[in-house]
């Protein structure tokens, strides 16, 4: 099994945000015009999240998630969700096949400073994949994280099939390093557990793949 290395500017995968007032005008162009679907290379984020921290909680509520979720089935697109409690792995999860779209990427989001979900402990990884083969099984998924130091999920990673986030949201917040510095610290990583960086290439053919 090949690991993913899914760099922070990435390749493959676009990520807007969207507004209550709807998706960017360039998405909507491009989508309609095909330049997004070609390859199945795009996934439209939904970032269903709250986060427990003091005087900040932003949501999308779940009309807005179906809106986008109705515009990735017309589109052909992957929905990309990311996941902070495993009660979005089970909303998204359920909405995405109510919607039928293609099958959502789920960024597994693993926090230390923010008081939200599981840190990026082994019980951690294991309960999400756990609950995603109830939910989604086969599905594509990430780790990633908000001021986590994610590196110890690496190994399991790579032995179960899944795909990885690096950039600086990444890394603990204050870091020193930077993106290339932990880029190339992660495929080193990748490769001293047996898997290799993805091409362009394989990760259309991959999502391509996906159902």
């Amino acid at each position: 099994m090949v690991s993913r290395l899914e760099i922070q500017r990435r390749i493959c995968l676009f990520s807007p945000k969207y507004s209550i007032s709807g998706l960017p005008d360039w998405l909507t162009a491009n989508a309609t015009a095909g330049s997004l679907a070609a390859g199945a290379q795009a996934a439209v984020t939904l970032t269903v999240n709250a986060h427990a921290k003091p005087a900040g909680t932003y949501m999308n509520s779940e009309d807005h998630v179906r809106y986008v979720l109705d515009f990735a089935a017309r589109h052909g697109l992957h929905p990309d969700f990311a996941i902070y409690e495993p009660g979005f792995l089970r909303a998204g999860a359920a909405l995405a096949r109510a919607a039928g779209t293609k099958a959502p990427i789920y960024r597994l989001m693993f926090c230390n400073v923010i008081a939200v979900g599981f840190p990026p402990k082994p019980y951690a990884l294991a309960a999400y994949l756990a609950l995603l083969e109830e939910e989604a099984p086969g599905a594509p998924w990430m780790i990633a994280g908000v001021s986590a130091d994610i590196r110890s999920l690496i190994g399991e990673t790579v032995r179960r099939g899944g795909h990885i986030r690096v950039g600086l949201e990444d890394a603990p917040l204050g870091t020193k390093a930077n993106n290339l510095k932990m880029v190339e610290e992660a495929v080193r990583m990748v490769r001293d557990h047996g898997g290799e960086p993805a091409t362009p290439a394989e990760m259309r053919q991959a999502l391509a793949a996906a159902v």
